[in-house]
């Protein structure tokens, strides 16, 4: 993030400024006494994602550039060398998680200010032949898909992976002029090698594909739902994909639901699907799915000492992407999704509406 100090430059202020710095972010400082003038070309130039305000106002000139532009002020008040007052509660800069703390706010009020945030789509199977819908709903025609990936292309998107996001940083996510987003495969299917990679390839996109590794097939959807068979990838599929930059995650050995497992067998799920699919690759695994976005605590503890740094629900999580990292929720695509639903849900502005929508339902 790039984060505009107006402060009086005191102790407390040079200390947050230091580690805010050490976590990645870009700090500038002025003096509260500094005219607008300067304060809005600080924020041109230095492309100001928030502005951090300590004890006074702005000018009505700036707070009125913030408004016109969504940039958005956090005010706080010092109460001593090491504590500040944030909407009423005190957060303790020195105490364990504080700065990490304060970074969410900051997060928070981008996302809120803006009603944007990175979107992480969510595709399972790719199919070109009436057969191989079924009756789960887990799949994307292939013309859908096609258009959905040239409309990305047409309007400038930058499409990532995960470990693409830990080269920039995801506290870089709001960069001026950049429009991300992580595309995202559940389970595998071989479908995703034959009719999904070409358009890929073509394209020079890259995606994530989250591994089922002991199972041939769809094995849970057979037993549950009684769905039509379809296989998974092979692993000379799996290769050939990592080879052209495709990034593999995690998914479980067998498709389970966290929520109706013991913790011994969490632990299990977990580990060795990482192992599998970590000494396929010889790689490190960095992201993880949760099974129908079920993830309990016990999940997310032990995803966490795993190694990973993030994991993807389905339709949970909040719409502020760094709010929970391993809690991050997803936007799916459905078989209906033509361009127009397609372009909403790309916009970043989605999670917004789905969650003022599940809120009217409750």
């Amino acid at each position: 993030m790039n984060i505009l100090f107006l402060s009086s430059q005191n102790e407390d202020i040079r200390y947050l400024k230091e580690k805010l710095i050490n976590l990645g972010n870009n700090v500038f400082e002025l003096p509260l006494t500094e005219n607008f003038y300067r304060i809005i070309s600080s924020i041109k130039n230095n492309k100001i994602d928030i502005i951090h305000i300590f004890e006074k106002e702005v000018s009505f000139v700036v707070k009125l550039y913030c408004k016109i532009f969504k940039l958005p002020i956090l005010k706080t008040k010092v109460e001593n060398i090491r504590k500040l007052e944030i909407n009423g509660k005190v957060l303790d800069l020195y105490e364990d998680g504080g700065i990490n703390l304060l970074e969410k706010i900051y997060s928070q009020k981008i996302v809120q200010t803006r009603k944007y945030d990175i979107p992480v789509l969510m595709y399972h199977r790719i199919i070109d032949k009436e057969e191989d819908k079924g009756c789960c709903y887990t799949y994307t025609l292939l013309e859908n898909f096609e258009k959905q990936m040239y409309y990305l292309k047409k309007n400038n998107f930058t499409v990532i992976t995960f470990k693409d996001l830990e080269k920039i940083n995801y506290r870089n996510r709001f960069e001026k002029g950049k429009k991300y987003v992580i595309i995202t495969f559940d389970d595998g299917y071989e479908d995703n090698y034959r009719l999904a990679f070409p358009i890929l390839k073509k394209l020079d996109f890259k995606a994530v594909i989250y591994l089922v590794t002991r199972e041939l097939n769809n094995k849970w959807d057979i037993d549950e739902h009684g769905e039509n068979k379809f296989s998974l990838m092979t692993v000379e599929m799996i290769k050939e994909m990592h080879d052209y930059g495709i990034e593999f995650g995690g998914h479980t050995l067998n498709h389970i639901r966290f929520p109706n497992i013991d913790p011994n067998e969490t632990k299990r799920q977990i580990l060795e699907s990482k192992k599998d699919i970590e000494t396929l690759l010889n790689e490190r695994l960095i992201s993880f799915a949760y099974p129908y976005g079920l993830a309990t605590e016990t999940a997310k503890e032990m995803v966490k000492k795993s190694g990973y740094k993030y994991a993807v629900t389905t339709s949970f999580g909040s719409e502020c992407f760094s709010d929970d990292l391993f809690y991050i929720r997803r936007v799916a695509i459905f078989p209906k999704n033509k361009i127009i639903h397609f372009r909403r849900k790309v916009s970043g502005k989605y999670n917004f509406i789905s969650i003022n929508r599940e809120n009217k339902n409750k």
